[in-house]
C-alpha cells in the first residue's frame, strides 16, 4: 500500500484508524474516501442511494476497508439516529469529513442572512457534537480527531452565522476560531475547505488541490491547527485564514 505524501512531506498513514465520510453522492466526498481507504483507514461513508452504496463499498474494499451506509443526513431525526448508531458501532472516530450540508433547519427571524446562509453549518455542528463520544474516544494530546468541513463558504463571514439556541455555546458574534475552540476540550480539531462558488459553477477541476489540503489538515504535522478555513480555486491550493 502506498503512502499518501501531504504538504508538507508527511507520509500518511492510518492504518487502525476510522473515518467517516458523510456523503460519497458527489466525486468529491468519494474522492476523499478513497484517498483514505487507501491510506489505510477504515472508512465509513454515507449515501442515501442504496444501490450507489453498495458499488462504493465494494469498489473501495479491493483497496482497503469501507462500510456504507445507505442514510439521509438532511433529516435531523435520522442524523441523529445514524450518529447513535455509528457511537456504538464505531468505539473510536479519528476523522470526520463532511462534503455537504446536513440536517436543514427552519428558517430564522434574522434578515442578515439568507436561509441557506444561516443553515451552512448547523447540520455539520450537531453532527459533530452528536460523535463527541466517538471523536474523543480516537483522539490523544499529540494527535487529536480531525474534522474537515468541505464546502461553499465564500461570501459568508463566519463571525456571523447565527446558532440554534441550546445546541452550542457558540453566540450571534463567534468566530470560526471561536467555533472551533468549542471542540478544543474534547480533543477535536475543526477546520473548513473553502471550494467557493467559481469552482462549482464552472465546473472547474479542483480535486487536486482538495485532496492536498485534506491530507495536510489530517497530517500529524497538522496536529494544532484549527478554526482555519482552507480556500481551494481551482488554479491551485488556496491561502489559509485563521479568522481570529
Amino acid at each position: 500500500m502506498g503512502d499518501f505524501i501531504s504538504l508538507d512531506g508527511e507520509a500518511l498513514q492510518f492504518e487502525g484508524k476510522c473515518a467517516l465520510v458523510t456523503s460519497t453522492a458527489n466525486e468529491t466526498g468519494l474522492q476523499v474516501a478513497d484517498m483514505l481507504v487507501k491510506a489505510g483507514a477504515t472508512v465509513y461513508l454515507v449515501n442515501r442511494d442504496q444501490r450507489e452504496c453498495s458499488m462504493q463499498v465494494e469498489a473501495l474494499r479491493r483497496s482497503g476497508k469501507a462500510k456504507g451506509y445507505a442514510v439521509n443526513l438532511q433529516d435531523p431525526s435520522t442524523l441523529s439516529h445514524f450518529s447513535h448508531l455509528l457511537n456504538e458501532e464505531v468505539s473510536k472516530l479519528h476523522i470526520l469529513v463532511s462534503v455537504e450540508r446536513l440536517a436543514r433547519i427552519a428558517q430564522s427571524s434574522s434578515s442578515e442572512f439568507t436561509v441557506r446562509e444561516r443553515e451552512q453549518l448547523h447540520g455539520e455542528l450537531d453532527l459533530i457534537q452528536e460523535l463527541v463520544p466517538s471523536l474523543h474516544a480516537g483522539s490523544t494530546a499529540v494527535d487529536p480527531a480531525r474534522v474537515i468541513l468541505i464546502g461553499d463558504f465564500a461570501g459568508l463571514r463566519l463571525s456571523q452565522v447565527p446558532l440554534r439556541q441550546g445546541t452550542s455555546p457558540v453566540t450571534d458574534s463567534s468566530t470560526a476560531t471561536e467555533i472551533a475552540q468549542q471542540f478544543v476540550e474534547h480533543r477535536i480539531n475543526l477546520n473548513f475547505v473553502d471550494l467557493g462558488p467559481p469552482c462549482i459553477a464552472a465546473g472547474a477541476s479542483h480535486a487536486s488541490p482538495l485532496l492536498a489540503c485534506v491530507r495536510h489538515l489530517t497530517s500529524i504535522r497538522a496536529a494544532h491547527t484549527r478554526g482555519e478555513v482552507q480556500r481551494v480555486a481551482p488554479a491551485g491550493y488556496g491561502d489559509s485564514d485563521g479568522l481570529a
